[in-house]
């Protein structure tokens, strides 16, 4: 493939870092779909085309999300001391402007 951006660092991606960050595109957005369903349908309904509970196939999701976070950073296609940042930033934000806390 030839690509018309040069990259700053005149380092292209290979194709195992091109095919994991595919790969986390297609869970992260498969993610969405499923959080949707249980906003949408509730948590213990079972969704018809998988015949899995909302709240398991979220879960099952987020498990795919997960690792493929991990290979990522294995990749080192991200930094992860900058990942933990990352994290931090989100706490902060969400203790301003989270609009309402855990069920008790």
């Amino acid at each position: 493939m030839t690509e018309k951006f040069t990259p700053a660092d005149g380092r292209s991606l290979t194709p195992y870092e091109r095919e994991i960050l595919t790969i986390l595109q297609e869970e992260c957005a498969e993610v969405i779909v499923a959080a949707s369903k249980l906003l949408r349908f509730g948590m213990g309904n079972t969704n018809p085309t998988t015949n899995v509970v909302n709240s398991t196939l979220l879960a099952l999701e987020i498990g795919d999300v997960v690792h493929m976070l991990q290979l990522v950073e294995n990749a080192h296609i991200v930094d992860t001391d900058i990942v933990s940042e990352g994290i931090l930033r989100k706490k902060r934000r969400l203790s301003v402007y989270l609009q309402s806390v855990p069920a008790t």
